[in-house]
């Protein structure tokens, strides 16, 4: 009698058990899609011009689909013959092994479009970036560097909501030593209804050699120097300024179908001597 009674205690516990771990089990469902950012991913797909992001979206949705299919098929009748016979402890493991199934498919999608989520620090530097789309900062450098920090607080006459810091450094004198700052948009993002694009900068030590460039989904790159008209100062200085840069200038860039703005300097219009800007609050008008 004590031994049944030791079977049942026995037995509750591991429901008990298995009950909360599929519990847990739909909690940590619930807290994949925040943290791997499914629905970010979803919201930014959908913003997304047709192309070839679409084709992974397709496949995804098919592998989706048919992992479900195949062990709703797999698994359907032991689902049905655990719970009729009331095996909860068997049931709820089944459960909970088909949850962290679901969660690895998860995974691997944030995986696979980790590239589309935002930095953190976008919303910060382009107000705008959540109507059109801007996804990422990055920097390159091709025989050079570029380095930046994301600082969040307000500055006098400068951005209120945070801005970045940028080194840059080349090691040679040629327009083949470079590095640079992006900011990648959604590919293929329609900004053809603005006329201008504006942000505030101010140099480290004044009259830094920097360009600015555009660049369509078709792979078309213009070049600007920011110097000139694009300043009030006519150069970069110590103090903030807004730059204004009209997007026809961009000559043949095509602003229905974008791809990325970048910051950027070579070696021929600054040597190998490392430039120090700060910029933020970009808009377009």
């Amino acid at each position: 009698m004590k031994k049944k009674n030791l079977s049942r205690k026995y037995d509750r516990l591991k429901n008990i058990i298995g009950l909360f771990s599929v519990i847990v089990g739909i909690i940590g469902i619930i807290k994949a899609f925040m943290d791997f950012g499914i629905w970010d991913i979803i919201s930014q797909a959908i913003k997304q011009k047709p192309g070839w992001l679409w084709t992974k979206i397709f496949i995804i949705f098919i592998l989706i689909v048919g992992v479900n299919l195949v062990l709703s098929l797999l698994w359907y009748p032991y689902f049905y013959k655990f719970y009729k016979e009331k095996r909860i402890w068997f049931f709820l493991k089944l459960v909970l092994s088909f949850l962290i199934i679901i969660l690895l498919v998860f995974s691997l999608i944030s995986l696979m479009f980790r590239e589309m989520l935002p930095s953190p620090e976008v919303e910060k530097l382009f107000p705008q970036a959540s109507g059109l789309g801007a996804t990422l900062i990055r920097t390159y450098g091709t025989n050079g560097v570029a380095n930046y920090t994301f600082h969040e607080e307000s500055t006098p006459f400068g951005p209120k909501d945070g801005y970045a810091k940028i080194t840059f450094r080349t090691f040679g004198n040629t327009v083949d030593q470079n590095c640079g700052w992006v900011i990648f948009l959604l590919r293929g993002v329609d900004i053809s209804n603005y006329k201008e694009f504006r942000f505030l900068i101010r140099g480290e030590r004044g009259n830094e050699k920097i360009g600015i460039k555009a660049k369509d989904a078709r792979g078309v790159e213009i070049p600007l120097m920011l110097e000139g008209a694009y300043l009030r100062k006519g150069m970069i200085t110590t103090d903030w300024q807004e730059v204004i840069v009209p997007l026809e200038d961009f000559g043949n860039v095509d602003f229905g179908l974008m791809d990325n703005f970048s910051i950027f300097t070579t070696g021929l219009m600054a040597g190998t001597r490392p430039q120090t800007i700060y910029v933020g609050n970009f808009i377009f008008i």
